[in-house]
């Protein structure tokens, strides 16, 4: 498996964008059951389901709470706008300690549904602009933080699955 070295910056918009709408689709394809990942325990294909479920939550088919108070919500935010990865061991306290079950029949049909996920999210957001939806940890968020989400956890678990390493610049 061929590594592509990508930037961390999410402030770059071209990059941010070529990054979830055309890198993303490009190493999944690379996956496999087989591809053991560096950290944590999801295999390949709970990875993938877990990105489409974020992206579904970006474009409001899924809705679920952020219980956070708003203190830690602004924290979470600045954390969010900065230009800072991912922890290794982050955790969102609405999955709890499980991933959630497999929906997809394998891996390529879910590799599938993220690309038409991620297609999805850009034409929601072109036809509606202003829309907000409620990200469990960053509260209410509309395109730009959800581009900011995205890049940031696509780039997490691309790397955790070593599709992709950080560009030295």
């Amino acid at each position: 498996m061929q590594h592509i070295a990508i930037p961390f910056e999410v402030d770059n918009n071209e990059l941010r964008r070529s990054f979830i709408s055309e890198i993303v689709p490009l190493v999944i394809s690379e996956l496999s059951d087989h591809t053991v990942p560096r950290w944590g325990q999801m295999t390949a294909r709970q990875m993938v389901e877990h990105l489409i479920w974020t992206f579904a939550i970006s474009v409001g088919k899924i809705k679920v709470p952020c219980d956070y108070s708003e203190e830690k919500l602004k924290k979470m935010k600045l954390f969010l706008l900065s230009n800072k990865a991912m922890p290794h061991e982050f955790k969102l306290p609405v999955l709890g300690k499980r991933p959630p079950k497999l929906v997809y029949h394998d891996l390529f049909e879910a590799r599938d549904v993220l690309n038409k996920s991620i297609e999805r999210f850009y034409t929601y957001y072109k036809n509606n602009p202003e829309a907000k939806h409620i990200h469990p940890v960053f509260g209410e968020s509309g395109f730009k933080e959800w581009q900011y989400v995205h890049f940031k956890h696509c780039y997490h678990h691309l790397s955790q699955f070593g599709l992709i390493e950080e560009a030295v610049i």
